[in-house]
């Protein structure tokens, strides 16, 4: 878990398994003056959400052998106030068998290069 930007702008919690894109997100976002911590996983996640206040909190939806949904639950009942939305490259959202709304605020489709291109 590490801080990427000074205390400007809202907070921002960044969590994904990609240490690349994890990377270079929390270093576009801080140029927008988000406050942003990373984790790479849902342990540090989780410990970031113990130890302070989000007001964002963008949680891939695959992490390795965890997964988005636990921590999203995580937060809907431990931190309330923050905002979540689920990303992903996994799978197009059309597939899910639910209304990903339902749990969370918003689900972001993260750029994947196309097998066909």
């Amino acid at each position: 878990m590490k801080r990427k930007s000074p205390t400007i702008g809202p907070s921002l919690l960044l969590v994904d398994d990609d240490l690349h894109l994890l990377d270079s997100m929390g270093q576009w976002l801080s140029e927008q003056e988000f406050l942003v911590t990373t984790a790479h996983n849902c342990a540090t996640a989780t410990k970031a959400l113990q130890d302070g206040h989000f007001d964002l909190a963008l949680i891939d939806l695959r992490l390795g052998s965890e997964d988005g949904f636990t921590l999203l639950l995580h937060c809907r009942k431990n931190h309330p106030k923050t905002t979540v939305m689920l990303m992903t490259a996994a799978l197009p959202m059309w597939s899910l068998p639910f209304d990903i709304t339902v749990l969370s605020e918003r689900m972001l489709s993260k750029a994947a290069p196309s097998p066909f291109v």
